[in-house]
């Protein structure tokens, strides 16, 4: 498969993309998908289906990506080191690591420095191209994956077949996958986030810690500061959070030490980006530029805004009772229809608005949370109440409008859906499976239905 793979992408990337771009296109990608696949089997505890996961999706990100630096040059009229980039933030991005290069770093005040860096120092090595900075983000989603399957593993205390299934629910969630495929930040918001959630995982068992460890939490800080600082709040209090299990002298010292990296890396984040604690507090409380940054005048709102009313003018026991609402539109958008859309910000964003492997997943999830969090002999409960907290926090903030700052929760979401699947295997709770699936189903179809109408009049 990753022979027929590698062929099939070189054909696409030549014919569509011309010799330079074919070349760049095939080398790099190949790179991308080799170096994700090498540390899965060799730091990772890797198997031959975990492999065969990151390798198909591999395949769909290489030739997606391919569709994309298509779509920049040839379609639209840019060229490998000049394309055409309607998404603000990647147009940002972009144009911010061409001042890098040319040794003016003013572009970055007022903005996380981790992508222009990363592809300014890429354009360095190999020259000026939006193929390197999009490469990249493939091997950060591969990585991610796998190293969300080492997470469940660790969790679940389970071997590598539990780690290949963790893997292939995370990559089944299109939009987890599709940010990676274009001049986004998230997908160093997903490693940062799973190096530091993999010694959480420890720290939540019980485990001590290895200098290994603590390298890969630090890195993980260092790499979240630098694309999405406030995210290492989410860090720190899953702390917190774990430190009363197994708890000891040494446990709270080792919490400690944790917290001193959360907020050195915040706080040198913050003086890099100029966005500290005063301006995080006004996101918060929904001030400020909130009103119109998120919900603002975008027309694709108008209809849940017609729902809910002026969000950011809600006091913050409104907003909180709406939670229900925001964090099911949170859980439902992108919605399976309006394929075409975002397809202006690279044809690959047409894969994110295909949400049913991403609706059948949190459905096992919602199960676990409904029928086995209350139940005396479920594992990783506090870790699942943490990782809720940590999907509701960005409902409340932004209104549900805004899926994509949740997706790099997702990893730390799936051993949820692996403990349900594990009991039903078990033949536990097979009848109310069923049942919630006949119920979540029907009730899901109904809001599609309906959001569909409203959305469309």
């Amino acid at each position: 498969m990753q022979g027929v793979a590698a062929v099939a992408l070189a054909a696409a990337a030549f014919a569509l993309c011309g010799f330079a771009g074919g070349v760049q296109l095939t080398a790099s990608l190949t790179v991308a998908a080799v170096a994700a696949i090498a540390i899965y089997r060799r730091v990772l505890h890797g198997s031959n289906a975990g492999e065969w996961v990151l390798t198909a999706t591999a395949a769909v990100m290489a030739m997606s990506v391919t569709l994309n630096v298509y779509y920049y040059t040839t379609v639209v009229g840019g060229t490998l080191d000049a394309p055409i980039l309607i998404n603000d933030d990647s147009s940002r991005y972009f144009r911010a690591a061409e001042c890098i290069m040319a040794g003016n770093y003013g572009e970055l005040e007022g903005s996380f420095a981790g992508v222009p860096l990363m592809t300014a120092a890429l354009w360095a090595i190999f020259g000026k191209s939006i193929v390197w900075p999009l490469a990249a983000n493939v091997f950060l989603t591969l990585f991610a994956i796998a190293l969300g399957g080492r997470l469940a593993a660790i969790l679940l205390r389970r071997d590598t077949a539990t780690s290949a299934l963790a893997m292939a629910l995370t990559a089944s969630v299109c939009h987890f996958t599709g940010e990676g495929m274009i001049l986004l930040k998230e997908p160093m918001v997903y490693v940062g986030l799973m190096l530091t959630a993999i010694p959480l995982a420890h720290f939540y068992r019980g485990n001590r810690l290895s200098a290994r460890s603590i390298v890969a939490f630090a890195a993980g800080c260092i790499v979240t500061t630098s694309v999405r600082n406030q995210s290492l709040y989410f860090v720190a209090l899953g702390i917190i959070t774990f430190l009363p299990l197994h708890f000891s002298r040494r446990r709270a010292y080792t919490a400690a030490a944790a917290l001193a990296i959360v907020a050195g890396s915040h706080f040198a984040g913050a003086t890099v980006s100029h966005y500290d604690a005063a301006k995080q507090s006004r996101v918060i409380g929904g001030t400020g530029l909130m009103s119109e940054n998120y919900l603002g005048d975008d027309s694709r709102y108008d209809a849940y805004k017609s729902i809910i009313g002026n969000y950011y003018e809600l006091s913050t026991v409104q907003r909180a009772a709406l939670l229900p609402v925001t964090a099911a539109v949170q859980f439902a958008v992108p919605f399976p229809w309006n394929y075409a859309r975002d397809t202006e910000f690279g044809y690959s964003q047409a894969l994110n608005h295909f949400a049913y492997p991403w609706y059948a997943l949190g459905g096992i999830i919602i199960f676990y949370y409904l029928w086995l969090l209350c139940r005396r002999d479920t594992p990783i409960k506090l870790w699942a109440l943490w990782a809720m907290v940590c999907w509701l926090i960005p409902a409340y903030i932004y209104g549900g409008s805004v899926s994509r700052y949740v997706m790099p929760f997702v990893p730390c979401l799936v051993p949820m859906a692996i403990v349900a699947i594990d009991r039903l295997r078990s033949g536990q709770l097979r009848k109310t499976f069923k049942w919630w699936s006949v119920g979540y189903a029907t009730a899901l179809a109904v809001a599609l239905t309906v959001c569909y109408i409203v959305q469309m009049r």
